[in-house]
Protein backbone atom coordinates (compact mmCIF):
# COMPACT_ATOMS: atom_id res chain seq x y z
CA UNK A 1 0.00 0.00 0.00
CA UNK A 2 1.70 3.43 -0.95
CA UNK A 3 2.21 5.90 1.90
CA UNK A 4 0.02 9.44 2.20
CA UNK A 5 2.02 12.22 2.40
CA UNK A 6 0.84 14.30 5.24
CA UNK A 7 4.20 17.05 4.85
CA UNK A 8 4.53 20.09 2.84
CA UNK A 9 8.00 19.98 1.01
CA UNK A 10 7.37 23.04 -1.36
CA UNK A 11 7.09 24.61 2.06
CA UNK A 12 10.13 22.67 3.47
CA UNK A 13 12.72 23.74 0.34
CA UNK A 14 11.02 27.15 0.49
CA UNK A 15 9.53 27.22 -3.43
CA UNK A 16 6.27 27.58 -4.97
CA UNK A 17 4.28 24.64 -6.36
CA UNK A 18 5.42 25.77 -10.10
CA UNK A 19 9.69 25.73 -9.62
CA UNK A 20 11.85 24.26 -11.70
CA UNK A 21 14.12 21.40 -11.66
CA UNK A 22 17.28 23.43 -11.31
CA UNK A 23 15.25 25.52 -8.85
CA UNK A 24 14.49 22.80 -6.41
CA UNK A 25 18.15 21.61 -6.71
CA UNK A 26 19.93 25.23 -5.83
CA UNK A 27 17.03 25.45 -3.29
CA UNK A 28 18.30 21.67 -1.90
CA UNK A 29 22.03 22.80 -2.07
CA UNK A 30 21.38 26.22 -0.26
CA UNK A 31 19.34 24.52 2.28
CA UNK A 32 21.39 21.87 2.74
CA UNK A 33 24.57 23.57 3.66
CA UNK A 34 22.42 26.06 6.24
CA UNK A 35 20.72 23.16 7.97
CA UNK A 36 23.60 20.73 8.44
CA UNK A 37 23.67 18.94 12.12
CA UNK A 38 27.27 19.66 12.29
CA UNK A 39 26.61 23.67 11.61
CA UNK A 40 24.03 23.28 13.85
CA UNK A 41 25.35 21.53 17.01
CA UNK A 42 23.46 23.10 19.62
CA UNK A 43 20.10 22.39 17.69
CA UNK A 44 18.29 19.85 18.96
CA UNK A 45 16.03 19.74 15.82
CA UNK A 46 19.13 20.14 13.34
CA UNK A 47 19.44 16.40 12.42
CA UNK A 48 15.09 15.72 12.13
CA UNK A 49 15.32 18.82 10.01
CA UNK A 50 18.13 18.01 7.80
CA UNK A 51 15.93 14.58 6.78
CA UNK A 52 12.96 16.08 6.09
CA UNK A 53 14.82 18.15 3.87
CA UNK A 54 16.21 15.51 2.27
CA UNK A 55 12.91 13.49 1.75
CA UNK A 56 11.79 16.79 0.45
CA UNK A 57 14.12 17.11 -2.76
CA UNK A 58 13.70 13.34 -2.93
CA UNK A 59 10.30 13.28 -3.41
CA UNK A 60 10.22 16.69 -5.57
CA UNK A 61 13.55 16.06 -7.38
CA UNK A 62 12.29 12.81 -8.81
CA UNK A 63 9.46 14.06 -11.84
CA UNK A 64 7.21 10.56 -10.98
CA UNK A 65 7.62 11.25 -7.37
CA UNK A 66 6.80 14.95 -7.64
CA UNK A 67 3.51 13.77 -10.05
CA UNK A 68 2.13 11.63 -7.47
CA UNK A 69 2.99 14.22 -4.52
CA UNK A 70 1.40 17.01 -6.82
CA UNK A 71 -1.94 14.73 -6.47
CA UNK A 72 -2.73 15.28 -3.24
CA UNK A 73 -0.66 18.25 -2.28
CA UNK A 74 -3.97 20.32 -2.30
CA UNK A 75 -5.20 18.40 0.57
CA UNK A 76 -1.86 18.53 2.69
CA UNK A 77 -1.69 22.29 1.78
CA UNK A 78 -5.08 22.82 2.78
CA UNK A 79 -4.41 21.33 6.20
CA UNK A 80 -0.99 22.52 6.90
CA UNK A 81 -3.16 26.02 6.57
CA UNK A 82 -5.98 24.82 8.75
CA UNK A 83 -3.28 23.77 11.44
CA UNK A 84 -1.67 27.36 10.96
CA UNK A 85 -4.87 29.48 11.19
CA UNK A 86 -5.68 26.97 14.26
CA UNK A 87 -2.47 27.69 15.87
CA UNK A 88 -2.97 31.64 15.53
CA UNK A 89 -6.33 30.85 17.09
CA UNK A 90 -4.83 29.67 20.47
CA UNK A 91 -2.15 32.59 20.52
CA UNK A 92 -4.23 34.97 20.03
CA UNK A 93 -6.66 33.14 22.93
CA UNK A 94 -3.78 32.94 25.20
CA UNK A 95 -2.63 36.15 24.88
CA UNK A 96 -6.60 37.33 25.50
CA UNK A 97 -6.43 35.39 28.78
CA UNK A 98 -3.48 36.56 29.70
CA UNK A 99 -4.40 40.20 29.48
CA UNK A 100 -7.79 39.25 30.87
CA UNK A 101 -5.54 37.86 33.72
CA UNK A 102 -3.72 41.36 33.75
CA UNK A 103 -6.71 43.52 34.13
CA UNK A 104 -8.15 41.14 36.63
CA UNK A 105 -4.94 41.72 38.70
CA UNK A 106 -5.07 45.31 38.20
CA UNK A 107 -8.14 46.00 39.20
CA UNK A 108 -7.59 43.58 42.71
CA UNK A 109 -5.08 45.72 43.37
CA UNK A 110 -6.88 48.82 42.63
CA UNK A 111 -9.88 47.66 44.91
CA UNK A 112 -7.45 46.51 47.63
CA UNK A 113 -5.70 50.17 47.64
CA UNK A 114 -9.41 51.51 47.67
CA UNK A 115 -10.42 49.68 50.51
CA UNK A 116 -7.01 50.47 52.55
CA UNK A 117 -7.42 54.16 51.48
CA UNK A 118 -11.16 53.81 52.77
CA UNK A 119 -10.49 52.09 55.62
CA UNK A 120 -7.51 55.10 56.87
CA UNK A 121 -10.85 58.02 55.97
CA UNK A 122 -12.72 56.33 57.96
CA UNK A 123 -10.29 56.08 60.68
CA UNK A 124 -10.15 59.46 60.66
CA UNK A 125 -13.47 60.48 60.68
CA UNK A 126 -13.84 58.41 63.54
CA UNK A 127 -10.97 60.27 65.39
CA UNK A 128 -12.46 64.02 64.48
CA UNK A 129 -15.91 62.41 65.72
CA UNK A 130 -14.19 61.39 68.81
CA UNK A 131 -12.91 65.14 69.49
CA UNK A 132 -15.70 66.81 68.30
CA UNK A 133 -17.39 64.64 71.10
CA UNK A 134 -14.72 66.05 73.29
CA UNK A 135 -15.52 69.58 72.16
CA UNK A 136 -18.70 69.04 72.40
CA UNK A 137 -18.60 68.01 76.16
CA UNK A 138 -16.33 70.91 76.46
CA UNK A 139 -18.69 73.39 75.33
CA UNK A 140 -21.92 71.87 77.37
CA UNK A 141 -19.47 72.33 80.61
CA UNK A 142 -18.22 75.93 79.90
CA UNK A 143 -22.41 76.87 78.97
CA UNK A 144 -22.57 75.43 82.48
CA UNK A 145 -19.91 77.35 83.79
CA UNK A 146 -21.21 80.80 82.26
CA UNK A 147 -24.69 79.69 83.25
CA UNK A 148 -23.49 79.65 86.69
CA UNK A 149 -21.68 83.15 87.10
CA UNK A 150 -24.49 84.50 86.06
CA UNK A 151 -26.45 83.25 88.52
CA UNK A 152 -23.85 84.31 90.72
CA UNK A 153 -23.49 87.90 89.34
CA UNK A 154 -27.44 87.74 89.73
CA UNK A 155 -27.32 86.91 93.17
CA UNK A 156 -24.75 89.21 93.80
CA UNK A 157 -26.61 91.92 92.72
CA UNK A 158 -29.72 90.97 94.53
CA UNK A 159 -27.41 91.07 97.65
CA UNK A 160 -26.03 94.29 96.57
CA UNK A 161 -29.79 95.99 96.56
CA UNK A 162 -30.91 94.48 99.90
CA UNK A 163 -27.79 95.99 101.14
CA UNK A 164 -29.49 99.57 100.12
CA UNK A 165 -32.43 98.80 101.91
CA UNK A 166 -33.57 99.55 105.96
CA UNK A 167 -32.98 96.00 106.35
CA UNK A 168 -29.20 96.38 105.07
CA UNK A 169 -28.50 99.73 106.56
CA UNK A 170 -29.03 97.48 110.33
CA UNK A 171 -26.99 94.32 109.21
CA UNK A 172 -24.46 96.39 107.95
CA UNK A 173 -24.16 98.66 110.67
CA UNK A 174 -20.51 99.41 111.45
CA UNK A 175 -19.31 98.77 107.94
CA UNK A 176 -17.95 101.93 106.11
CA UNK A 177 -19.51 102.45 102.72
CA UNK A 178 -16.24 102.48 101.23
CA UNK A 179 -15.13 99.29 102.15
CA UNK A 180 -18.83 97.63 100.73
CA UNK A 181 -18.15 99.36 97.47
CA UNK A 182 -14.39 98.13 97.27
CA UNK A 183 -15.89 94.18 98.28
CA UNK A 184 -18.71 94.73 95.84
CA UNK A 185 -16.43 96.48 92.68
CA UNK A 186 -14.10 93.57 92.96
CA UNK A 187 -16.78 91.17 93.58
CA UNK A 188 -18.61 92.45 90.21
CA UNK A 189 -14.84 92.16 88.41
CA UNK A 190 -14.16 88.62 89.42
CA UNK A 191 -17.43 87.51 87.71
CA UNK A 192 -16.60 89.65 84.91
CA UNK A 193 -13.63 88.19 84.14
CA UNK A 194 -14.49 84.76 84.79
CA UNK A 195 -17.00 85.44 82.55
CA UNK A 196 -14.98 86.87 79.91
CA UNK A 197 -12.66 84.06 80.32
CA UNK A 198 -15.20 81.16 79.79
CA UNK A 199 -17.10 83.11 77.18
CA UNK A 200 -13.74 83.11 75.26
CA UNK A 201 -13.14 79.77 75.93
CA UNK A 202 -16.56 78.72 74.72
CA UNK A 203 -15.93 80.93 71.16
CA UNK A 204 -12.91 78.74 71.03
CA UNK A 205 -14.62 75.64 71.58
CA UNK A 206 -17.25 76.94 68.80
CA UNK A 207 -14.37 77.68 66.74
CA UNK A 208 -12.40 74.04 67.25
CA UNK A 209 -15.86 72.77 66.44
CA UNK A 210 -17.18 74.31 63.78
CA UNK A 211 -13.53 73.34 62.59
CA UNK A 212 -14.34 69.06 63.48
CA UNK A 213 -18.00 69.45 61.98
CA UNK A 214 -15.92 70.91 58.54
CA UNK A 215 -13.05 68.30 58.57
CA UNK A 216 -15.82 65.52 59.88
CA UNK A 217 -18.65 66.74 56.63
CA UNK A 218 -15.79 66.81 53.93
CA UNK A 219 -14.18 63.75 55.12
CA UNK A 220 -17.75 62.33 54.55
CA UNK A 221 -18.01 64.30 51.09
CA UNK A 222 -14.88 62.71 50.21
CA UNK A 223 -15.99 59.39 51.52
CA UNK A 224 -19.28 59.31 49.27
CA UNK A 225 -17.21 60.96 46.30
CA UNK A 226 -15.27 57.86 46.26
CA UNK A 227 -18.30 55.69 46.87
CA UNK A 228 -19.82 57.24 43.52
CA UNK A 229 -16.38 56.07 41.74
CA UNK A 230 -16.03 52.54 43.27
CA UNK A 231 -20.02 52.42 41.85
CA UNK A 232 -18.88 53.52 38.60
CA UNK A 233 -15.92 51.82 38.47
CA UNK A 234 -17.70 48.57 39.91
CA UNK A 235 -20.24 49.33 37.01
CA UNK A 236 -17.62 49.39 34.36
CA UNK A 237 -15.99 46.21 35.35
CA UNK A 238 -18.87 44.68 35.35
CA UNK A 239 -19.41 45.54 31.87
CA UNK A 240 -16.13 44.84 31.29
CA UNK A 241 -16.49 41.24 32.65
CA UNK A 242 -19.90 40.98 30.59
CA UNK A 243 -18.20 41.92 27.64
CA UNK A 244 -15.54 39.52 28.31
CA UNK A 245 -17.59 37.21 29.29
CA UNK A 246 -19.23 37.58 25.90
CA UNK A 247 -15.54 37.57 23.66
CA UNK A 248 -14.81 34.52 25.45
CA UNK A 249 -18.10 32.60 24.71
CA UNK A 250 -17.51 33.93 21.13
CA UNK A 251 -13.79 32.80 21.08
CA UNK A 252 -14.92 29.00 22.85
CA UNK A 253 -17.89 28.87 20.43
CA UNK A 254 -15.38 30.18 17.23
CA UNK A 255 -13.06 27.19 18.54
CA UNK A 256 -15.82 24.82 18.84
CA UNK A 257 -16.76 25.34 15.54
CA UNK A 258 -12.47 25.33 14.18
CA UNK A 259 -12.62 21.87 16.13
CA UNK A 260 -15.62 20.83 14.08
CA UNK A 261 -14.20 22.15 10.73
CA UNK A 262 -10.71 20.45 11.48
CA UNK A 263 -12.48 17.39 12.29
CA UNK A 264 -14.75 17.87 8.77
CA UNK A 265 -11.55 18.22 7.02
CA UNK A 266 -9.87 15.43 8.93
CA UNK A 267 -12.24 13.13 8.03
CA UNK A 268 -12.66 14.36 3.76
CA UNK A 269 -8.56 13.97 3.99
CA UNK A 270 -9.36 10.76 5.69
CA UNK A 271 -11.87 9.66 2.52
CA UNK A 272 -9.44 11.46 0.03
CA UNK A 273 -6.54 9.27 1.05
CA UNK A 274 -8.81 6.32 1.25
CA UNK A 275 -10.15 7.20 -2.08
CA UNK A 276 -6.77 7.87 -3.30
CA UNK A 277 -5.06 4.47 -1.76
CA UNK A 278 -7.70 2.47 -3.29
CA UNK A 279 -7.22 4.06 -6.62
CA UNK A 280 -3.70 3.47 -6.88
CA UNK A 281 -4.71 -0.78 -5.14
CA UNK A 282 -7.45 -0.88 -7.75
CA UNK A 283 -4.83 0.87 -10.71
CA UNK A 284 -1.65 -1.58 -9.36
CA UNK A 285 -4.32 -4.68 -9.47
CA UNK A 286 -5.10 -3.69 -13.29
CA UNK A 287 -1.52 -3.52 -13.76
CA UNK A 288 -0.71 -6.98 -11.99
CA UNK A 289 -4.15 -8.00 -14.17
CA UNK A 290 -2.78 -6.58 -17.80
CA UNK A 291 1.04 -8.24 -16.93
CA UNK A 292 -0.85 -11.46 -16.35
CA UNK A 293 -2.68 -11.28 -19.39
CA UNK A 294 0.19 -10.35 -21.51
CA UNK A 295 2.07 -13.28 -19.99
CA UNK A 296 -0.69 -15.22 -21.10
CA UNK A 297 -1.02 -14.38 -24.35
CA UNK A 298 3.09 -14.42 -24.72
CA UNK A 299 2.80 -18.30 -23.49
CA UNK A 300 -0.39 -19.02 -25.70
CA UNK A 301 1.49 -17.05 -28.94
CA UNK A 302 4.96 -19.38 -27.88
CA UNK A 303 2.55 -22.64 -27.50
CA UNK A 304 0.95 -21.40 -31.36
CA UNK A 305 4.05 -20.93 -32.77
CA UNK A 306 5.43 -24.75 -31.20
CA UNK A 307 2.70 -26.33 -32.45
CA UNK A 308 3.11 -24.66 -35.71
CA UNK A 309 6.49 -25.67 -35.63
CA UNK A 310 6.39 -28.94 -34.50
CA UNK A 311 3.76 -29.78 -37.22
CA UNK A 312 6.06 -27.98 -39.93
CA UNK A 313 8.82 -29.94 -38.63
CA UNK A 314 6.32 -33.11 -38.72
CA UNK A 315 5.07 -32.64 -42.43
CA UNK A 316 8.93 -32.05 -43.66
CA UNK A 317 10.00 -35.62 -41.50
CA UNK A 318 7.01 -37.36 -43.53
CA UNK A 319 8.08 -35.76 -46.79
CA UNK A 320 11.81 -37.06 -45.92
CA UNK A 321 10.68 -40.46 -44.87
CA UNK A 322 8.44 -40.84 -48.02
CA UNK A 323 11.24 -39.83 -50.03
CA UNK A 324 13.27 -41.77 -48.64
CA UNK A 325 10.99 -44.74 -49.36
CA UNK A 326 10.51 -43.77 -53.12
CA UNK A 327 14.27 -43.64 -53.10
CA UNK A 328 14.68 -47.16 -51.24
CA UNK A 329 11.79 -49.11 -53.77
CA UNK A 330 13.77 -47.72 -57.02
CA UNK A 331 16.80 -48.87 -55.90
CA UNK A 332 15.69 -52.16 -55.42
CA UNK A 333 14.06 -52.40 -58.63
CA UNK A 334 17.41 -52.17 -59.94
CA UNK A 335 19.35 -55.00 -61.83
CA UNK A 336 22.40 -53.71 -59.89
CA UNK A 337 21.36 -53.89 -56.44
CA UNK A 338 19.66 -57.12 -57.15
CA UNK A 339 23.24 -58.48 -59.04
CA UNK A 340 24.62 -56.53 -55.55
CA UNK A 341 22.38 -57.91 -52.97
CA UNK A 342 21.11 -61.26 -54.08
CA UNK A 343 17.45 -62.56 -55.80
CA UNK A 344 16.99 -63.29 -52.63
CA UNK A 345 13.96 -61.13 -51.06
CA UNK A 346 15.48 -59.46 -48.36
CA UNK A 347 13.37 -58.39 -45.39
CA UNK A 348 12.52 -54.80 -45.26
CA UNK A 349 13.87 -53.15 -42.47
CA UNK A 350 11.41 -51.26 -39.38
CA UNK A 351 11.48 -47.68 -39.41
CA UNK A 352 13.47 -47.09 -36.13
CA UNK A 353 11.56 -43.33 -35.55
CA UNK A 354 8.22 -42.46 -35.74
CA UNK A 355 7.73 -39.17 -38.62
CA UNK A 356 6.81 -37.11 -35.78
CA UNK A 357 8.01 -36.70 -32.07
CA UNK A 358 4.94 -37.57 -30.03
CA UNK A 359 7.10 -35.79 -26.87
CA UNK A 360 5.66 -38.98 -24.76
CA UNK A 361 7.44 -41.06 -21.91
CA UNK A 362 8.91 -39.23 -18.27
CA UNK A 363 11.31 -36.34 -19.00
CA UNK A 364 13.64 -36.20 -16.73
CA UNK A 365 15.12 -33.32 -15.47
CA UNK A 366 17.88 -30.72 -16.65
CA UNK A 367 19.44 -28.73 -13.79
CA UNK A 368 21.03 -25.45 -14.30
CA UNK A 369 19.86 -22.26 -16.12
CA UNK A 370 17.84 -22.64 -19.27
CA UNK A 371 15.63 -21.38 -21.25
CA UNK A 372 11.91 -22.85 -22.00
CA UNK A 373 11.20 -23.49 -25.48
CA UNK A 374 7.76 -22.77 -25.74
CA UNK A 375 7.15 -19.17 -23.52
CA UNK A 376 11.21 -18.41 -23.67
CA UNK A 377 11.34 -17.98 -19.98
CA UNK A 378 14.40 -18.53 -17.96
CA UNK A 379 14.83 -21.10 -15.57
CA UNK A 380 17.29 -21.05 -12.87
CA UNK A 381 16.74 -24.16 -10.75
CA UNK A 382 15.98 -26.94 -13.83
CA UNK A 383 13.76 -27.24 -17.08
CA UNK A 384 12.44 -30.70 -18.56
CA UNK A 385 13.65 -32.34 -21.66
CA UNK A 386 12.16 -34.62 -23.79
CA UNK A 387 13.82 -37.77 -24.02
CA UNK A 388 13.02 -38.52 -27.49
CA UNK A 389 14.23 -35.31 -29.42
CA UNK A 390 15.83 -33.38 -26.53
CA UNK A 391 13.08 -30.53 -26.28
CA UNK A 392 13.07 -28.50 -23.80
CA UNK A 393 10.10 -27.28 -22.10
CA UNK A 394 8.92 -25.94 -18.27
CA UNK A 395 6.43 -27.96 -16.15
CA UNK A 396 3.59 -25.58 -17.24
CA UNK A 397 4.44 -25.62 -20.91
CA UNK A 398 5.34 -29.55 -20.57
CA UNK A 399 1.72 -30.02 -19.14
CA UNK A 400 0.18 -27.73 -22.04
CA UNK A 401 2.12 -29.97 -24.64
CA UNK A 402 0.63 -33.22 -23.02
CA UNK A 403 -3.06 -32.20 -22.79
CA UNK A 404 -3.18 -31.01 -26.37
CA UNK A 405 -1.52 -34.39 -27.32
CA UNK A 406 -4.15 -36.39 -25.51
CA UNK A 407 -6.58 -34.55 -27.61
Amino acid sequence: MPMVKTTDYYAVLKINQGATADEIKQAYRRLSLARHPDKNLNSSTAHHAFCMLNEAYETLGDANRRVLYNAEYPGIRAKHAFEAQMRQQQESARTAAEKSKTAADSARMEREQWEDLQRKRAEVIRIERAGLMAVELEIQKVELQIHSLEKTAKESLNADKRGDTWWGYFTGWGKTADNIEKKKTKRQQEILQRLASERIKMAQLLIRESELKFRVLEEKALREQRLREDAVRRKAAEESAREEAVRRKAAEEFAARMREERRRQQEELNRWQDEQTAKAKAAEEQLRERERLAREQTREAARERLAATMKREAAAKAEEAQTARRQDRSQRSTPAWAARNGKAEQKKPKSSKSSACAHSGFWPKVYGRNQCSVCTQFFNSFILQCPTCSFLACASCKKGMSSRHHR
